[in-house]
């Protein structure tokens, strides 16, 4: 469900993480919770770390009322 949005992260911090935390739940399309693993989920969250000391965090949902929204906020000093 996420892997655009983390390869995303990726391209723009031009790194692979060392560390990614990822919850997920069933909120929306109760049917899906019959699934194995990941695949169950229709929410989820991550915070990844990359070598350089940058923190990605991404969210995403199987189903969007606003339909497809993928962006980027970047916040640093440089």
């Amino acid at each position: 469900m996420a892997v655009h949005d983390l390869d995303m992260t990726r391209f723009l911090v031009g790194e692979d993480p060392i560390d990614i935390l990822s919850v997920g739940s069933c909120h929306i399309d109760k049917s899906i919770e019959v699934l194995d693993g990941s695949e169950a989920f229709d929410t989820a969250a991550c915070i990844l770390r990359y070598p350089n000391g940058v923190q990605a965090m991404v969210d995403v949902c199987r189903q969007s009322s606003y339909g497809y929204d993928q962006r980027a906020e970047v916040l640093g000093t440089k």
